[in-house]
C-alpha cells in the first residue's frame, strides 16, 4: 500500500483532507476511487490506514482509522554527507539512501568538487526524498540540506556519536573492523565527490577526530560509496 505524508497531526477516526501534489497523485497517478485504502503518516510518525470518501478538483477527503506508531525507522540515526556530484547523481543517492533508512542527506562542496551548487534544485531533491519515503513506507521523510561548504559540513558531522570519513588509500582502517559488533546510536558518513578528497582534507578530518575508514580494495564511484557505506552501517545496526 502506497504511503503519503501529512504535514500535521491526524486525529484517530477523523476526516482528513489532502491537497496539492499528494491529491493529484492519489486521484490521477493512482486512480484512487471512493472506498480505496491509503496509508498516511502524520508529523508525529503515526501511521493511519485511511479510506477515500470523496474528491474535489484539488483535494481528496479520507477517513482515518485508529492509527499506530510507525515502527519503520531505524534504531540508528544516519547522516550522509556527500561530496556534491555532477549531473543527476545526487538524485539517485537521495532516492536510494531514503530506501536504506538514512535520516538526512547533506551535500557539500570540497576542494575537488566540479559541480556547482544550484539553489533552484533543492525543491526537486526534497520532492524525490518525499516520494521515495512514501514508496518504501518510511516513518518520516529524510531531511535534504542545501549544499554546505566543507568546513561547515565537517563541524556539523561531529554532532554524531560516530563520525566516519571514507577515503581510499593508506591511513585508514576497514569500515567493517570499526563497526562490526559496535552499538550505534548516531552516525555521520563523509564520502567525496568525483575527484575524491585532497590530502589536506583527509588530514583535517583526522585532526578533527573523525574515524578514517576505507571501503575496500576497489575505488568506488561517488554515487556508489555513500550507498555502500550506509548499507554497511544499517546491516551492522541490525536493520537487515
Amino acid at each position: 500500500m502506497h504511503r503519503i505524508f501529512y504535514d500535521g497531526i491526524i486525529a484517530p477516526d477523523s476526516l482528513v483532507t489532502v491537497s496539492g501534489e499528494d491529491a493529484i497523485h492519489l486521484s490521477v497517478s493512482m486512480r484512487s476511487r471512493v472506498g480505496d485504502s491509503v496509508e498516511i503518516c502524520d508529523s508525529e510518525k503515526t501511521v493511519f490506514v485511511c479510506t477515500v470518501t470523496g474528491f474535489t478538483k484539488s483535494t481528496v477527503t479520507l477517513k482515518s482509522d485508529g492509527g499506530r506508531p510507525s515502527d519503520e525507522e531505524p534504531s540508528v540515526k544516519l547522516s550522509l554527507y556527500v561530496g556534491l556530484p555532477k549531473n543527476d547523481k545526487l538524485e539517485l543517492i537521495i532516492q536510494k539512501a531514503t530506501e536504506l533508512g538514512v535520516a538526512e542527506i547533506i551535500p557539500f562542496v570540497s576542494e575537488r568538487t566540479v559541480a556547482k551548487p544550484n539553489p533552484d534544485k533543492i525543491g526537486r531533491l526534497r520532492k524525490i526524498a518525499r516520494e521515495a519515503a512514501g514508496q518504501c513506507a518510511r516513518g518520516e521523510i529524510p531531511y535534504v540540506s542545501e549544499p554546505l561548504c566543507f568546513e561547515a559540513a565537517m563541524k556539523r558531522g561531529l554532532e554524531a556519536a560516530l563520525p566516519l570519513f571514507c577515503h581510499e588509500g593508506e591511513g585508514t582502517i576497514p569500515l567493517s573492523k570499526l563497526i562490526l559488533g559496535k552499538e550505534m546510536t548516531s552516525v555521520s558518513i563523509f564520502t567525496g565527490p568525483e575527484g575524491g578528497f585532497s590530502k589536506n582534507e583527509f588530514d583535517k578530518a583526522g585532526i578533527m577526530g573523525y574515524n578514517l575508514v576505507g571501503l575496500g580494495r576497489r575505488i568506488l564511484r561517488c554515487e556508489t560509496a555513500p550507498l555502500a557505506a550506509a548499507a554497511a552501517v544499517m546491516l551492522c545496526a541490525g536493520e537487515f
